[in-house]
């Protein structure tokens, strides 16, 4: 199975016990070394870790893992 962006923010999120911006999360992602098992090699992974929360913000209740 392949590793996420959102899989990232969760093991973040779950290890700081508090509400994080996509900036603070993916800084403690790279600290963390979770940024080496996304295997993305794209040149703004911080952004694209914004829109995959945005994207999930943004969907229905019940399928929603983020919220703002």
């Amino acid at each position: 199975m392949k590793y996420t962006f959102t899989d990232l923010a969760k093991e973040v999120l779950i290890a700081a016990s508090r509400p994080m911006s996509a900036s603070e999360i993916w800084e403690q992602a790279v600290k963390m070394g979770l940024d080496i098992k996304l295997l993305s090699d794209g040149k703004t992974p911080m952004a694209s870790l914004g829109a995959r929360l945005y994207a999930d913000v943004k969907q229905v209740a019940d399928r929603q893992r983020f919220f703002q």
